[in-house]
């Protein structure tokens, strides 16, 4: 029955409801079906045997009843016995026989095909004395059977009917009615609402469903809200993806166009070259590597071992290792001494020298660099092979021949060095000698400078000792008057005037030239007022200067004190003015004028004459050494040289010189370094 139920065609369109109920249905069909067939004959045949039974039994008592009078023949009394039973419904034929078979009573005759007929012999002590024959009416027993059949089978009809009736009101409230409940649910959620309400089922098997649907349902809705947040996301990477596919895609054509035009380079290249991609795959392998290297473009092309065609066991090429950013490795697989590289735009140069190349022994250099696509980012590198094996012997000759010019080269170089030394030690001795002759004419100067004021106080003490002696004789010969006493007081008042100014004169003099020649052949720093000495530095130099009509003006104040070096100082202020002197004043008149400020971190002297000026030529020489326009008259070239030095390098400051012809020159100095500078 199953499998009959299983195999029904039309049992997959059957509602629930039908398909819990048709099962049970179908059982009673079957079941009232085979009650029908097989427990009806059991019954009549049981019901037909129980009344042959009863029958048989009232047979033999009826027979016990009529023996004794059916023995004495007494008829009547048979007869009024057997009248008796004419009433029972169910006989429809009653004989009496007697032992020789003669019919002695009958009764209603009528003996039909369906009549059932039951014999009891009669027997009187032992004997049988007579037949008892009764024929029953079958139909009435079988139709007696059926009503009661009927009302059996009416009973279990309506039994399953109403069993099916509860079933069915059963199944539609605890089965049914939750399910529809359930799938009316699910058809909204599948329309995408999710705003149900689901009751919370009981504990047998249906209500247990329908809980786990409500927790299946809510976790729908969760995770409906969390598709819905990473679908939103999702649809922002969609359009973000698709916005970089689309620069992807145009980036890839534009990469296409550089393959395409780095294909007709190398193609087309009578130089060996080879390209491999990102992956370290050849892309590109030209004949002219095919005949470098004697590797057939076909074995390596589409390939990751490039480098079968130039060892005999795995090792990176140059662009690999380029492709991959290894620094540290190409340096430690290449020779040092012959590895050049620009690491900014990532290009190196590299040489080997390969034994087993399968076409034959050779010296290679490599060059390789990356490709890079239009956003700067590395697709691939592009490596070179150039055969050096030629120039590398002409280079071994060439090393030869250069070490031997060089050893020649090294003599005539310590030769030239020597040499150099000599005019070196020459140069100096010329400026020291420079020096001293500047010293050597200030002393001069100095000296006759000195000889005017000492003169006058000679002649003054002569003439006071001669008076002194003419004062004696009169003493001497007590001629001597009042007057005479007064006259020689006088004279010497006067006398000691004269020699207190002149030789007052004399030790300024000889004071400032102390200080300066100390300090121009003193390396010792001190402190100095900027104003006061620069005074001393022109009085040391008034003899040069009053034999000229040339003014010197000092505007310097008096508020800048500086720890220097006053000998630098005093030898390039005495080589300016000496400078303008013999060059800007052909005439010896002209005007020269210093100032000077302080801006708390550096000095500022400027130096300015009125003079001739320079053209521009002289100017660019002009602190060049032994450079000078007056060579013929003396000039040796070495004093502006000297100024120079000593203001770039032992006042660690700077200098220039501004002058056009016929517009007076300016120097103009600055300097600090080894000077504490401060404004008071």
């Amino acid at each position: 029955m199953i499998s009959l139920w299983k195999n029904l065609p039309w049992r997959d369109n059957m509602g629930l409801r039908i398909k819990l109920i048709a099962p049970f249905i179908i059982a009673v069909v079957l079941i009232f079906t085979l009650s029908h067939t097989l427990f009806l004959p059991y019954l009549i045949d049981e019901e037909l045997s129980a009344k042959k039974k009863a029958e048989h039994e009232y047979l033999n008592m009826l027979g016990l009843s009529l023996s004794a009078d059916l023995m004495t023949k007494n008829l009547a009394k048979v007869y009024a016995t057997l009248g008796k039973v004419k009433g029972r419904t169910d006989w429809i034929g009653l004989e009496l026989l007697s032992d020789d078979n003669i019919r002695i009573f009958p009764l209603n005759s009528d003996v039909s095909k369906t009549s059932l007929i039951l014999e009891s012999p009669i027997t009187y002590v032992g004997e049988q004395i007579g037949i008892l024959k009764v024929s029953l009416d079958q139909e009435n027993i079988l139709t007696a059977v059926r009503s009661k059949y009927s009302l059996i089978e009416f009973s279990f009809i309506a039994f399953f009917t109403g069993s099916i009736v509860i079933a069915t009101f059963l199944i539609h409230r605890f089965a049914i009615r939750p399910i529809e409940a359930l799938s009316a649910t699910s058809e909204k959620i599948s329309k995408g609402d999710f705003n149900i309400h689901l009751p919370r089922g009981g504990r047998d098997e249906v209500g247990k469903l329908v809980n786990a649907y409500r927790a299946m349902v809510h976790e729908l809705q969760r995770r409906e809200d969390s598709l819905q947040k990473e679908t939103k996301l999702k649809e922002d990477l969609l359009e973000q993806t698709q916005n970089s596919l689309q620069a992807s895609e145009a980036q890839l054509m534009k990469n296409k166009a550089q393959w395409d035009m780095v294909s007709q380079i190398v193609n087309s290249s009578p130089i060996a070259t080879f390209v491999m991609d990102n992956n370290h795959v050849i892309t590109h392998w030209n004949s002219a590597a095919e005949r470098i290297t004697g590797v057939s473009v076909f074995k390596v092309l589409g390939q990751t071992e490039g480098w079968m065609a130039f060892y005999d066991r795995k090792r990176p090429l140059l662009a690999d290792l380029i492709i991959d950013n290894d620094f540290d490795e190409i340096e430690q697989l290449y020779d040092v001494d012959k590895l050049k590289a620009n690491r900014e735009l990532n290009v190196w140069q590299a040489e080997r020298f390969f034994e087993h190349l399968p076409s034959g022994a050779k010296t290679l250099r490599f060059y390789a660099a990356p490709i890079r696509n239009g956003d700067g980012e590395v697709i691939g590198a592009i490596q070179s092979v150039q055969d050096v094996s030629e120039e590398r012997l002409l280079q071994t000759k060439l090393e030869d021949l250069v070490e031997e010019r060089t050893n020649k080269l090294n003599s005539s170089n310590k030769k030239l060095e020597d040499t150099i030394k000599t005019l070196q030690m020459t140069q100096n001795e010329l400026v020291e000698a420079e020096k001293m002759s500047s010293l050597g004419s200030l002393v001069g100067g100095v000296a006759h400078e000195v000889n005017t004021p000492l003169g006058v106080c000679i002649t003054a003490a002569t003439h006071q000792s001669e008076c002194r002696d003419h004062l004696l004789d009169k003493m001497s010969s007590q001629s001597l008057k009042k007057s005479d006493l007064d006259n020689f007081l006088a004279q010497c008042s006067e006398t000691d005037k004269i020699l207190n100014i002149n030789l007052s004169r004399a030790a300024e003099l000889i004071r400032s030239f102390k200080q300066v020649a100390v300090d121009q052949n003193s390396e010792e720093q001190r402190r100095i007022n900027l104003q006061s000495y620069v005074g001393e530095i022109l009085t040391s130099l008034h003899p040069k200067t009053k034999k000229t009509n040339i003014k010197i003006v000092s505007n310097i104040p008096d508020n800048i004190n500086l720890d220097t070096y006053p000998g630098a100082i005093s030898q390039v202020i005495t080589n300016l003015i000496m400078n303008s002197i013999i060059h800007a004043f052909p005439e010896k008149e002209g005007e020269i004028t210093m100032e000077a400020d302080f801006d708390g971190v550096l000095v500022h002297l400027l130096y300015r004459d009125n003079g001739v000026g320079m053209d521009e030529m002289t100017v660019r020489k002009i602190f060049e050494p032994f450079y000078t326009t007056k060579r013929n008259s003396g000039g040796s070239g070495l004093g502006m040289h000297i100024v120079y030095n000593l203001i770039t390098h032992k006042l660690n400051g700077a200098i220039r010189c501004v002058s056009q012809p016929d517009k007076g020159t300016d120097f103009i100095m600055s300097f600090k370094a080894a000077m504490k500078a401060a404004a008071e």
